[in-house]
């Protein structure tokens, strides 16, 4: 049952972190809450949006680096599990996902 649920925040991990470096930087953080919002026809202020990265930086980076790393990454989906929900029905799901690969050139999958 562990594993189940370590994958998706694996996935999710890696989608965020757009470079696979290792960490998610806050323009990466920032590019994918603009993609959730657009996904979900939501359009906010930029103060908005950037109020958001501060908060979700403020709460998940522990260390104070400036980056989420995978640990804080894990503490931060446990808490806001709906983090989850948003991305794979986004992103993953069977008809999604074909469509992010044929768009993107990466298949997020074949990492794994």
């Amino acid at each position: 049952m562990h594993l189940l649920r370590t994958r998706p925040i694996v996935i999710a991990f890696r989608l965020y972190d757009l470079r696979q470096i290792g960490f998610i930087k806050r323009e990466e953080l920032k590019m994918m809450i603009l993609a959730l919002l657009h996904e979900s026809d939501l359009i906010l202020t930029d103060d908005y949006v950037e109020a958001i990265v501060d908060k979700t930086l403020f709460e998940s980076d522990l260390n104070n680096d400036g980056k989420i790393n995978r640990q804080e990454w894990d503490k931060l989906v446990k808490q806001y599990p709906a983090l989850l929900k948003n991305i794979f029905e986004l992103y993953i799901l069977p008809e999604k996902h074909l469509e992010f690969r044929h768009t993107s050139g990466y298949d997020f999958f074949g990492k794994f």
